[in-house]
């Protein structure tokens, strides 16, 4: 099976013991898998050395063409180490320390955020253990919040804490991520996705730190939207990163549960007007990492993701620790495939030039165009010859229904325009000044992509002295085949 033929919408797989062999990543790579991601999260960096020698061998070789994304931890809230667990019943009144140097009482916790006191006030509900135990904020001491219990749980030690509504006073990076992202620069990642990122500042934050590094400034961040605060500098936090995660699972912590859909929706249609990557994750098909099928409702929630457009979907759990990560990869899919067969493709939604420089407004008016053409004379394949992968990448953003193929001799932008919706990049040394397009097209006819009677549109920057013109022409494939 290989599950990459037709498909424009990307899938991104976790990577962890279920499949961290080199025989199950590259199953993977044949059922559809783009771009394989490391959660660090709970990854350790000497399986995740191997797992990317794995990966940079098999794009040696030839048998995958795979990209590593790299997920970074991200500052985080918990309750503090104790023996054994903790059972509380609704109405049970306790407290919540932020000083570990107290005598605690039995149902009593601690707190890692120095600033829980100071930023809660009366009324607060605190959300503990992904939202499964909630905690409403009676009275406040100097060094704690008496709190009561809304229903019964019994809890395990260090765990995660969500405080809806609060701006927490905690950095974009913490120590581990920038060891981590040191790492990835080191190993050759081409994705960095930063958790809980709440403005443009903490994008910037990890930008300079990756343009500190020859790789890192070839590498792209993927901002993951996990809170209100997120929510609230969405614009700028889109416009500062190459792309956005929306992150369903603690975003579904922090905001009411019901408006998920809404903001979905809204994050993937403002990163596509703006030409940014989409990727939308979280329990897309964590049925199956116990069952080998999913639900009716993970079937409507993929396909309504490729409805949407967005560039790609992502699995967590259902790849890196479920019992069947081969099989949700086919399901995700032919989820995918079904759903596209029904895209209503109206390149007219995409036209918001108001952050688009000069050179590339250029692009962009010479793309629609191309993709008008398309339309109107029935050629369902668009040719693009890229250095920096831009123009491929505009064309992406128009998400048309022609192929999109980019022709690049760079391996950094075969690899950095794996994520965008629609584009099937390929690696090789094609120069469209130099036989280029003669090679072009008989790597297209020879994977039977098109045939020797179909008309092409071709686009390339042409180059007179120190300017830089996009030019367009459509050609027929047999013209370029002796």
């Amino acid at each position: 099976m290989n599950g990459h033929n037709l498909k424009k919408t990307k899938i991104i797989a976790s990577i962890g013991p279920s499949t961290w062999t080199e025989e199950k990543i590259l199953e993977l790579y044949k059922s559809g898998v783009t771009v394989v991601r490391i959660n660090f999260s709970h990854a350790d960096y000497e399986n995740t050395a191997r797992i990317v020698e794995i990966v940079h061998r098999l794009n040696k070789e030839g048998q995958t063409k795979l990209a590593l994304l790299g997920d970074l931890k991200g500052p985080e809230i918990r309750l503090g180490d104790y023996e054994g667990t903790k059972s509380y019943k609704k109405g049970d009144i306790f407290k919540i320390f932020v000083d570990n140097n107290v005598t605690f009482g039995e149902l009593d916790q601690y707190c890692d955020y120095p600033y829980l006191v100071e930023d809660l006030q009366i009324g607060h509900v605190i959300k503990i253990e992904s939202g499964i135990f909630d905690a409403l904020v009676k009275e406040k001491g100097s060094n704690y919040l008496l709190v009561e219990a809304l229903n019964d749980i019994t809890i395990k030690q260090r765990r995660h804490v969500n405080l809806p509504g609060i701006q927490i006073k905690l950095p974009g990076l913490i120590p581990q991520d920038v060891e981590n992202v040191k790492f990835c620069m080191e190993q050759g990642f081409n994705y960095i996705a930063m958790s809980f990122v709440r403005n443009a500042a903490h994008v910037k934050e990890l930008r300079d730190l990756l343009d500190s590094h020859e790789h890192g400034k070839n590498m792209q961040i993927i901002s993951k939207v996990e809170n209100q605060e997120g929510l609230d500098h969405i614009e700028e936090i889109v416009l500062a990163s190459d792309g956005v995660m929306v992150a369903r699972g603690d975003l579904g912590i922090e905001i009411d549960v019901s408006l998920i859909p809404l903001w979905q929706k809204k994050i993937v249609d403002l990163c596509k007007v703006n030409g940014r990557l989409v990727i939308v994750a979280t329990q897309l098909i964590e049925s199956m990492m116990e069952i080998p099928f999913p639900t009716r409702a993970e079937v409507s929630d993929i396909f309504n993701a490729v409805m949407q457009k967005a560039d790609a979907v992502m699995t967590s759990g259902e790849t890196a620790q479920g019992k069947y990560p081969v099989e949700a990869i086919q399901m995700m899919n032919k989820i995918i495939m079904q759903a596209e067969a029904n895209i209503q493709y109206h390149y007219k939604e995409f036209t918001d030039n108001r952050y688009v420089g000069d050179v590339d407004l250029q692009r962009k008016a010479l793309m629609r165009s191309a993709i008008e053409i398309s339309d109107s004379l029935g050629i369902n394949t668009i040719v693009i010859f890229t250095i920096s992968g831009k123009l491929a990448k505009i064309a992406s953003s128009y998400r048309p229904k022609a192929n999109i193929f980019a022709f690049t001799k760079n391996w950094n932008t075969f690899t950095n325009t794996a994520l965008y919706f629609g584009i099937k990049s390929r690696f090789g040394d094609y120069d469209y000044h130099v036989n280029g397009l003669e090679k072009a097209m008989q790597d297209l006819i020879t994977r039977k992509d098109i045939t020797l009677e179909d008309n092409v549109i071709v686009i390339t920057d042409i180059v007179k002295g120190d300017a830089v013109y996009p030019s367009l022409q459509i050609v027929q494939a047999k013209s370029y085949i002796s």
